[in-house]
Protein backbone atom coordinates (compact mmCIF):
# COMPACT_ATOMS: atom_id res chain seq x y z
CA UNK A 1 0.00 0.00 0.00
CA UNK A 2 2.23 2.89 1.15
CA UNK A 3 5.41 1.25 -0.12
CA UNK A 4 3.76 0.44 -3.44
CA UNK A 5 2.67 4.06 -3.90
CA UNK A 6 6.18 5.21 -2.99
CA UNK A 7 7.66 3.07 -5.77
CA UNK A 8 5.02 4.25 -8.25
CA UNK A 9 5.81 7.88 -7.41
CA UNK A 10 9.53 7.24 -7.84
CA UNK A 11 8.93 5.81 -11.28
CA UNK A 12 6.86 8.85 -12.24
CA UNK A 13 9.61 11.20 -11.04
CA UNK A 14 12.18 9.21 -12.99
CA UNK A 15 10.28 9.98 -16.19
CA UNK A 16 9.96 13.71 -15.42
CA UNK A 17 12.34 15.99 -17.25
CA UNK A 18 13.78 19.04 -15.51
CA UNK A 19 12.71 21.13 -18.49
CA UNK A 20 9.09 20.16 -17.74
CA UNK A 21 9.13 21.62 -14.22
CA UNK A 22 11.77 24.35 -14.14
CA UNK A 23 10.86 28.02 -14.56
CA UNK A 24 13.26 29.84 -16.89
CA UNK A 25 15.32 32.38 -14.92
CA UNK A 26 13.95 35.44 -16.77
CA UNK A 27 10.41 34.35 -15.76
CA UNK A 28 11.18 33.94 -12.04
CA UNK A 29 9.34 36.55 -9.97
CA UNK A 30 11.85 37.98 -7.52
CA UNK A 31 12.51 40.82 -5.11
CA UNK A 32 15.43 43.13 -5.82
CA UNK A 33 17.43 43.82 -2.67
CA UNK A 34 17.10 47.58 -3.09
CA UNK A 35 13.27 47.74 -3.38
CA UNK A 36 11.24 49.81 -0.94
CA UNK A 37 8.93 48.02 1.51
CA UNK A 38 5.94 49.23 -0.52
CA UNK A 39 7.37 47.76 -3.72
CA UNK A 40 8.19 44.48 -1.95
CA UNK A 41 4.61 44.32 -0.67
CA UNK A 42 3.20 45.01 -4.14
CA UNK A 43 5.40 42.34 -5.70
CA UNK A 44 4.41 39.73 -3.11
CA UNK A 45 0.70 40.50 -3.44
CA UNK A 46 0.75 40.45 -7.24
CA UNK A 47 2.81 37.26 -7.40
CA UNK A 48 0.55 35.18 -5.10
CA UNK A 49 3.64 33.19 -4.04
CA UNK A 50 4.56 32.50 -0.42
CA UNK A 51 8.33 32.68 -0.94
CA UNK A 52 10.33 34.77 -3.38
CA UNK A 53 14.06 34.93 -4.04
CA UNK A 54 15.85 38.15 -3.11
CA UNK A 55 18.27 39.20 -5.84
CA UNK A 56 21.34 41.43 -5.72
CA UNK A 57 22.91 41.95 -9.14
CA UNK A 58 22.37 38.47 -10.61
CA UNK A 59 22.86 36.53 -7.38
CA UNK A 60 20.23 35.13 -5.04
CA UNK A 61 21.09 36.54 -1.61
CA UNK A 62 18.05 35.33 0.29
CA UNK A 63 14.46 34.20 0.31
CA UNK A 64 11.60 36.35 1.56
CA UNK A 65 8.66 34.61 3.20
CA UNK A 66 5.38 36.47 2.58
CA UNK A 67 3.83 35.51 5.92
CA UNK A 68 6.87 36.71 7.85
CA UNK A 69 7.07 39.88 5.76
CA UNK A 70 3.47 40.83 6.50
CA UNK A 71 3.93 40.02 10.19
CA UNK A 72 6.94 42.35 10.19
CA UNK A 73 4.90 45.13 8.55
CA UNK A 74 2.15 44.68 11.12
CA UNK A 75 4.52 45.10 14.07
CA UNK A 76 6.53 48.03 12.64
Amino acid sequence: PINKQYVVNLLKIEKTRVADIIIPWPDVIHISKDLSLEDVEATIVSSAHTRLPVIEDKDVVGIINAKEFFAFLKTN
